[in-house]
């Protein structure tokens, strides 16, 4: 599923290390060299690039820390739109909307389906952004666009100074916890949110001033409400934890939140760049240490921007074990010096030299014929267990004479692990040959694909589905209910533009037509369009199993829909909606303006 546009970026930098995670911590998969492009598709709100072909992140600015700067700089030429410019010290965003309705989409693009809507005035969060104006949620799935030309601001960031106070990890978790309870907010919900943080900030500062700054912190850490490790960072680090969890506290004891935010928890959060202050980054200037015969040995050549591999192998067999072992040659690494690690792990592999394209199909898998050809899939000659084999980029192993797939490698691990469905769906995925649908169960929303349910906020699979479109538990097995699978509405992730109508979120309401008419006008009312052209919908169901239904009614029930895709600028639905009441009445003034507004707006965004 396409995330933007990609941006090729440059190093400025001697070298920079790759990463699994847009984190100091996290492991180093790679190096680029002074002089190397990268290709990147997003950027976290502290400066972590994503890489678009392949895993991996690579720091673009180190923000003074240790007296560096930039590390990498947009290609001359290359356009780069940002929502957010300014770097957020906790690696995440909290903004507000400031529209009277903004639309939560399943991927960075006006013609995207439209998961939710936020209404003004609600707080939402952004961990990273693509470089085309629109920001990823975190907490939630979705995409939101900050800035329309003809809306002006949409949303609007929070100052740092703002929240120097308020751990927004945290306060993410909050609201995202409870909108999964309540998916649409009223506006008495969005106050109360509010204040409880105003609250809470207020209760961890008297806390903070009576205990931390005296000098007598061990009260808090006896309550657990900090630790030992808490004390020795910073203030600003120190009054956010203490926020934190005194916000978990509140929600867990205290009523309502304790009713409505059942499954809230604190998720871990990466430590701020600042508190690598303390880390010796001397070596960073310099180039990694590395002598020309472990680049001969990996295949690396820095004059032409070919990288060292996840780990350096070395053929010496006395390094260890029977399979090929692993040696990681002594790198420094941006946040403290690597560690050299030695001994050999099974299946481990070793990078012979510079990799071809594939050209002819993988054999025994179905379906993956000709992914040799695709860019992005190229192989590479790699040594398992004394044994010649093939690696794709994305890490299939596969076996250089029948081209079949043997393993999958662990980046994390080095191991070579048994193919699982996932790692096949996968791979489907990045091909974009998988169909994926969104599907609500008991009032929550999952991802549909291969026959399984994942959650959106977790990435777990919680339910499969049998081919009757019976649904499963996937952790007791146990049967949980039915979902129709004869017309899913399916989002191809090689399409760029989808039509789906508003979901049935009143399963549990026996209305008729005129019923749920009065009830779609009352959620207008109320500016709810997106649940308003839901009750429309299932007003014109009831009408399609009716025998007897008078034109004019129906055709009121389609302008009440069309004025909602309207308010939402969804304009695929309206242009449908316009076309149905212009085939009953061609002289429908409203109608024809409807029409020529969608098709005006689909020819502009096929334009952009």
């Amino acid at each position: 599923m396409t995330t933007g546009p990609e941006v090729l970026w440059e190093v400025v930098h001697p070298s920079c290390p790759l990463r699994a995670e847009p984190h100091f911590d996290s492991k180093v998969l790679g190096w680029k060299q002074r002089g190397n492009h990268v290709s990147c598709s997003e950027i976290t709100t502290d400066g972590w690039l994503k890489v678009a072909n392949g895993p991996g992140w690579i720091l673009s600015d180190m923000q003074g820390l240790h007296g560096l700067g930039s590390l990498l700089q947009p290609r001359r030429g290359e356009e780069v739109d940002l929502a957010i410019e300014e770097p957020q010290p906790q690696g995440i965003c909290c903004l507000e909307v400031t529209f009277a309705q903004v639309a939560v989409r399943a991927f960075p693009s006006r013609d995207a389906i439209a998961l939710c809507y936020r209404r003004k005035g609600e707080l939402i969060f952004a961990r990273s952004q693509n470089f085309s104006g629109w920001l990823r949620l975190a907490g939630e799935e979705g995409w939101m666009l900050a800035f329309a030309p003809e809306h002006g601001q949409l949303l609007k960031a929070k100052e740092a100074k703002e929240t120097l106070q308020v751990d927004l990890w945290a306060l993410c978790d909050f609201w995202s916890s409870f909108r999964r309870k309540k998916r649409m907010l009223a506006p008495a919900d969005v106050k109360a949110l509010k204040d409880a943080e105003e609250g809470t900030k207020i209760m961890a500062g008297m806390d903070y001033e009576h205990h931390v700054s005296t000098g007598n912190a061990e009260p808090l850490v006896e309550d657990g409400l900090l630790t030992q490790e808490d004390l020795g960072r910073t203030e600003e680090w120190i009054r956010q934890r203490l926020f934190a969890t005194s916000l978990l506290r509140m929600v867990k004891e205290e009523p309502p939140f304790c009713e409505q935010c059942p499954d809230f928890r604190l998720t871990p959060r990466p430590l701020p760049q600042e508190l690598f202050k303390a880390k010796d980054l001397a070596e960073v200037k310099g180039q990694p240490q590395s002598t020309p015969t472990a680049q001969a040995k990996a295949g690396y050549n820095a004059s032409r921007g070919v990288d060292p591999p996840v780990g350096v192998r070395d053929r010496d067999k006395g390094r260890g074990g029977n399979g090929a072992s692993m040696h990681q040659t002594d790198f420094f690494s941006l946040g403290g010096a690597s560690k050299s690690s030695h001994g050999s792990r099974k299946g481990g592999r070793q990078a012979k030299g510079k990799g071809k394209g594939l050209q002819k199909g993988f054999g025994k898998m179905p379906g993956f014929g000709g992914m040799g050809d695709m860019p992005g899939l190229g192989v590479v000659p790699v040594e398992m267990n004394g044994e010649e084999m093939l690696m794709t980029e994305a890490g299939l192993i596969l076996d250089p004479e029948t081209q079949a797939p043997v393993g999958m490698l662990n980046p994390m691990t080095g191991e070579v692990q048994e193919i699982t469905e996932e790692h096949v769906q996968n791979l489907m995925q990045n091909l974009g040959q998988m169909q994926i649908s969104m599907v609500e169960l008991d009032g929550r929303q999952f991802i549909l694909m291969a026959g399984l349910l994942v959650d959106p906020m977790t990435q777990e699979v919680a339910y499969k589905v049998e081919p009757d479109g019976t649904v499963v538990d996937a952790a007791t097995g146990e049967t949980c209910g039915m979902i129709e699978l004869d017309n899913p509405d399916v989002i191809p992730t090689t399409t760029t533009t989808t039509t789906k109508s508003a979901p049935k979120t009143f399963k549990d309401e026996n209305l008729d037509a005129h019923g749920w008419c009065e009830r779609a006008k009352e959620l207008m009312a109320d500016d709810y369009y997106y649940q308003a052209a839901a009750a429309f919908s299932e007003a014109l169901q009831c009408c399609q199993e009716e025998r007897a239904v008078e034109l004019e009614f129906e055709c009121e029930l389609l302008k009440g829909r069309a004025s909602c895709w309207r308010k939402m600028n969804e304009f695929k639905s309206l242009l449908e909606d316009a076309e149905k009441l212009i085939s009953y009445d061609a002289d429908d003034q409203e109608a024809l303006e409807w029409k020529r507004l969608a098709m005006n707006e689909l020819s502009q965004a096929r334009r952009r």
